[in-house]
């Protein structure tokens, strides 16, 4: 119970191409890795890959 409300936590089994197998968990309001385990490396190779995705995206359509 955090603030007098409860918190509820689960974890998932993520599998992706880019980076393989790796679990998650999910506490509040979003996505937590340990820090410094292989799952927040993942999950950071990830974001940093939709990232660059998206700025690949957006470059398209704005003729750049």
């Amino acid at each position: 119970m955090v603030g007098g409300q409860d918190v509820h936590a689960a974890v998932a089994h993520e599998r992706r191409d880019l980076v393989g197998e790796f679990p998650l968990a999910f506490e509040g309001l979003g996505p937590a890795a340990e820090p410094g385990s292989p799952s927040e490396v993942r999950l950071r190779l990830l974001g940093s890959w939709a990232a660059t995705e998206e700025a690949d995206v957006s470059t398209r359509h704005s003729g750049g």
